[in-house]
């Protein structure tokens, strides 16, 4: 992607931002590099209040191993913003389950996982990353049903 394709996002909540970098004004020359991190954080944050809990998850279960604890906040974030329909928050959630053993319900993220690639990306236009990602969530939809383990 080009930056401007990366602060396209961005610029969609701080128009006046986009039209000094439209202007030929570098970012970096807009904002310090703190103060980017900062107005970023901040619109993610209102845009996306559950965001916050979805990303203390991934700590809880990538860093920390606390399957049970990761799953409450995903929990927790999904509760706050349903419309935040992320495959990877369903994939990690299917994480916890099968780790604390619930099979059944990490199956079920499993499909819905698959699921939300599917309908968003379409067989047909899908790009090879999210092919792998349902290679995968097949790889390990199989590896429950006949072990009960997945591999993460």
């Amino acid at each position: 992607r080009t930056e401007a394709e990366v602060y396209s996002d961005f610029f969609f909540f701080f128009p006046e931002l986009e039209k000094l970098y439209k202007n030929g004004k570098p970012i970096e020359e807009i904002l310090s590099p703190d103060q980017l991190r900062e107005l970023f954080t901040e619109s993610i944050d209102s845009i996306n209040p559950g965001l916050k809990y979805l990303e203390k998850a991934v700590e809880k279960v990538y860093k920390e191993k606390n399957y049970y604890d990761a799953l409450l906040l995903i929990n927790k974030g999904l509760s706050i913003e349903p419309k935040l329909v992320l495959e990877r928050y369903y994939m990690i959630r299917a994480t916890c389950y099968a780790k604390l053993e619930f099979i059944e319900e990490a199956l079920q993220d499993l499909e819905k996982a698959k699921e939300l690639i599917i309908n968003t990306y379409g067989l047909s236009d899908m790009d090879d990353f999210y092919k792998n990602e349902i290679h995968n969530i097949d790889i390990n939809m199989s590896s429950l049903k006949n072990n009960g383990n997945m591999k993460t």
